[in-house]
């Protein structure tokens, strides 16, 4: 805590100096200033794509019209002359090694066109390179590209929204594609029954038993072994790796009525027979013989804060949680029953709120410092597991039913194995 605030002592000196930069607007929050460490401008890292496969022919004056007034014209409503998402029309720089916000421009209205028709093949490979592409100069760290037909399948198009993690989390971007949604017939949503929790008093104190809970988490996972002990074997993803190669590391697809009634009938969460199912399959992907399956494995999945967002609507505002799989249990009930005891175990934790205050003193730091704590650093050997929206979720864009939605994620396509 003492860290913390001589980080915050030492931005706020570095705030009072660019008063007479009349360039630059503000500082980055420091979690979204960790991100902006990356080589934004010539191999950046950080970058997450989306893409939309829908159904018909997108116009993409229809789409511009709607990303203009949902989202890049929208006012607050408490004062109508503040933008509501100005951070769409910035760029990031760097002074002194810290990063700042700037007005840009915006090219093509937030919008491009890709004339030529893509097979799916070509799509993938084309969402890859969009991944790893350098963002432009004074530039806004975002663009939306519209694919206007896909050959493999009749009346079909897509739209890839690309961004920068410094700009926002996936929750952030979930609530734009949220936006961009035409009213249609509501659908019957599943009732969920919130589990009960304790009071935000208690949850504000689980802060004093973190360095307790810590060192028991660290204990458990030096447990694991490696997925791969030959890591000269790994299979190294970049911008031109196959995108099946990246997809089938990073993605798991299942349909929502199965985890419902398995949960419903083990008496655990969905969540927890998702994390089950991804692990029984990533075990049989390495280790078809099932007598070499290590035991277990650090899992990584995000976490709303005990906080919640505040008032940001964009930026980064999730953490993580880690906990021990025990991946080579070979009974799946077991496995399921004991995974989902685990996530209790992890949101109960105060783990999580340990690991934010630590990223939040490390976004303090000045890009260099943030740059020499992660070079050299060996990366773990972990399953990480991300939410993405599915048709349940947000069934259109535009009006255009979506008829699937997929995921690159630079960091992790990087440094998957």
């Amino acid at each position: 805590m003492r860290l913390l605030a001589i980080l915050y002592s030492q931005n706020s000196g570095l705030q009072a100096q660019f008063q007479f930069r009349h360039d630059l607007i503000s500082m980055l929050a420091p979690v979204d200033g960790m991100f902006a460490a990356d080589q934004i401008y010539t191999g950046p890292k950080n970058t997450v794509v989306g893409c939309l496969h829908l159904e018909g022919i997108a116009d993409s004056a229809h789409i511009r019209d709607m990303l203009d007034r949902n989202i890049l014209e929208a006012r607050c409503e408490r004062d109508p002359g503040k933008l509501m998402y100005p951070e769409l029309r910035r760029s990031i720089t760097h002074w002194l090694g810290y990063p700042f916000w700037t007005e840009t421009e915006l090219p093509h209205g937030g919008i491009r066109t890709h004339e030529d028709a893509l097979s799916l093949e070509e799509l993938h490979k084309f969402q890859t390179q969009l991944t790893f592409q350098p963002f432009r100069k004074n530039a806004p760290l975002w663009e939306l590209v519209l694919i206007k037909r896909i050959t493999d399948t009749p009346n079909t198009s897509a739209v890839l929204f690309r961004f920068h993690h410094a700009l926002a989390d996936g929750l952030a971007i979930f609530s734009l594609l949220r936006k961009m949604t035409s009213p249609q017939n509501p659908k019957i949503r599943k009732q969920v029954v919130p589990a009960r929790g304790r009071c935000k008093g208690f949850k504000a104190l689980r802060i004093l038993s973190a360095p307790y809970d810590i060192a028991k988490l660290e204990k458990e996972l030096g447990q694991g072994g490696w997925l791969i002990k030959d890591k000269e074997g790994w299979t190294q993803l970049d911008g031109n790796s196959h995108y099946s190669t990246v997809a089938a590391r990073l993605r798991f697809h299942s349909s929502e009525s199965i985890p419902f009634s398995v949960g419903g009938a083990h008496g655990v969460s969905v969540t927890a027979v998702l994390h089950s199912a991804m692990l029984g399959a990533v075990r049989k992907s390495y280790f078809p013989s099932e007598a070499e399956s290590i035991s277990r494995v650090r899992v990584q999945t995000q976490l709303l804060p005990m906080w919640g967002r505040g008032g940001r609507l964009l930026g980064n505002n999730i953490t993580c949680g880690s906990y021990s799989a025990h991946m080579g249990e070979l009974d799946v009930v077991k496995r399921l029953i004991e995974t989902h005891e685990s996530l209790v175990a992890m949101k109960r934790s105060a783990c999580p709120v340990g690991l934010a205050v630590f990223i939040l003193a490390l976004g303090c730091l000045s890009r260099p410092g943030i740059r020499n704590y992660f070079q050299g650093r060996d990366q773990e050997d972990k399953i990480f597991v991300f939410n993405i929206p599915g048709p349940e979720e947000v069934d259109n864009f535009c009006g255009y039913n979506i008829k699937h939605i997929d995921m690159t994620v630079g960091s992790y396509a990087a440094n998957a194995g």
